[in-house]
């Protein structure tokens, strides 16, 4: 019955979801991830702005000065979670997985490549990757 707890309660809960989908990524391309938390949050700011102009029981002026700055905060929440998502994408998530990539001709160097792969293990404790290495999912191949 009370507009202004719905909004919050609503705005809240939007926040929280675009919070979470930023943060774990559900899409496994990243321009769509990103386009999911724009939509989230142009249908937060929707719902903000859908409150500025309903009729409520309690002052107005409360009420558009609670919805400015719950806008305001989340817009700014937002914002910041995508530039520390993309930073933090640039600097963590761009190291290469494996430090040496051997390629080999299976039918004639298949043990040789074993072999320097299990030496280089060894002696440099450094992730060596095989071309016919971890090949469970090839999307992660070259992420």
């Amino acid at each position: 019955r009370d507009a202004a707890t719905q909004i919050t309660i609503l705005s809240g809960g939007l926040t929280l979801f675009g919070m979470l989908q930023t943060r774990l990524f559900p899409w496994r391309s990243q321009t769509v991830n990103i386009l999911d938390s724009v939509s989230c949050a142009g249908f937060l700011m929707m719902l903000i702005c859908g409150g500025l102009i309903s009729e409520v029981s309690v002052s107005d002026t409360y009420v558009s000065a609670m919805s400015a700055v719950a806008f305001v905060v989340v817009f700014l929440l937002f914002f910041g979670i995508i530039a520390a998502c993309v930073v933090l994408q640039f600097c963590v998530c761009h190291r290469p997985t494996y430090s040496k990539f051997i390629c080999h001709h299976k039918a004639d160097a298949a043990a040789q490549a074993r072999l320097l792969k299990t030496k280089l293990v060894e002696r440099n404790k450094e992730r060596v990757f095989i071309d016919s290495d971890d090949l469970q999912d090839l999307d992660t191949l070259f992420s």
